[in-house]
């Protein structure tokens, strides 16, 4: 195949990321990936670099950055058991600057796990849920949508519509915050109300994938200008929302499949009881009409993610029954 040209077109050095540019798109940019294929799935668990040629061009076909690169495997679960290993894709920081974008040079990506219809809506679910986090949490972790082309040597060997998450470094620029990778955290540390916005929040999409102690995914972000530290949710592919077959509740949980609604038995006081089903009675109407909104489902999904999600709304208008799943221990 003829390598790629070098023009780019250069957009606000000082404010703006590659992955804050694919953010900000109307509409959906393509990667095209031109990689040794064969070599990525062979190296799938090892998470090996090897080079790739990078185009990404925005919905109108206009070109944002035509590159060498690297791409890798990663994701714990999904490599192992994914037709396609998600991706995460180092580019050059020369590169990225001469494009005129700032030095942030990883993106990582989540695929759809097979070429199945059904994995593709699976993956739109789960992108799905990363934008109603956002209406849960000004500090929400952002996603974006990208169709990708991923090719070997000869030919097109996927051609389907992923996500790329925002890495650390990126989310650690734009809110002007720190994530905390070292040391012990407990809940207590947690600005309490953000804590219990999360935990109905991974309750009501029935995710029971998430420690805090572990930081499994979590992101613990300490803003600079708050004492207490927030814990932002990413990663939902083991949700009852999204629904993937190799989805299973851990073992030490008194739940047999990941449908099940869980809380955790975290102390949880009546008044922040209360406080949460006011809240999240008041916040069902953006978040159906979210669902409503994602046209990149098939109607017959959206209306499935809405009858879902109505299951736990359904709950809040019986707190004594929610309150039996939720309050172990009063303080």
């Amino acid at each position: 195949h003829s390598s790629f040209s070098c023009e780019w077109k250069p957009t606000n050095p000082d404010t703006t990321s590659l992955f804050d540019h694919m953010y900000q798109l109307e509409g959906i940019p393509t990667i095209r990936v031109i990689t040794d294929m064969d070599l990525y799935y062979k190296n799938s668990l090892k998470e090996e670099y090897q080079p790739a040629e990078v185009l990404i061009t925005d919905p109108a076909g206009e070109e944002i950055i035509n590159t060498m690169a690297r791409i890798r495997t990663r994701g714990n679960v999904r490599k192992k058991v994914c037709g396609v290993p998600p991706a995460k894709i180092d580019f050059s920081k020369e590169d990225l600057t001469e494009a005129g974008f700032l030095k942030l040079d990883d993106l990582k990506f989540v695929f759809p796990c097979g070429r199945s219809k059904l994995d593709q809506e699976r993956l739109y679910r789960e992108y799905l849920i990363y934008t109603i986090y956002e209406l849960i949490s000004e500090h929400a972790i952002h996603a974006a949508l990208v169709r990708i082309e991923l090719e070997g040597a000869t030919k097109v060997e996927y051609d389907f519509t992923g996500f790329v998450v925002e890495d650390e470094e990126e989310y650690e620029r734009r809110k002007n915050a720190t994530i905390i990778e070292e040391g012990k955290i407990t809940y207590g540390g947690i600005e309490r109300e953000s804590f219990l916005k999360m935990t109905f929040f991974q309750y009501m999409i029935a995710n029971t994938d998430w420690g805090v102690s572990t930081k499994h995914n979590l992101e613990i972000v300490k803003l600079n200008d708050e004492q207490l530290v927030l814990a932002l949710p990413y990663d939902y592919d083991f949700s009852g929302f999204v629904g993937h077959n190799y989805a299973e509740p851990n073992d030490q949980l008194p739940i047999k499949s990941v449908h099940q609604r869980y809380y955790f038995p975290y102390e949880i006081s009546l008044d922040e009881f209360d406080s949460m089903v006011v809240y999240y009675k008041s916040m069902q109407p953006a978040i159906i009409e979210k669902i409503n909104n994602a046209t990149y489902l098939k109607e017959k999904t959206r209306k499935a993610c809405a009858d879902y999600l109505m299951e736990f709304f359904e709950l809040l208008d019986k707190p004594k029954r929610l309150k039996k799943s939720i309050i172990r221990k009063v303080r």
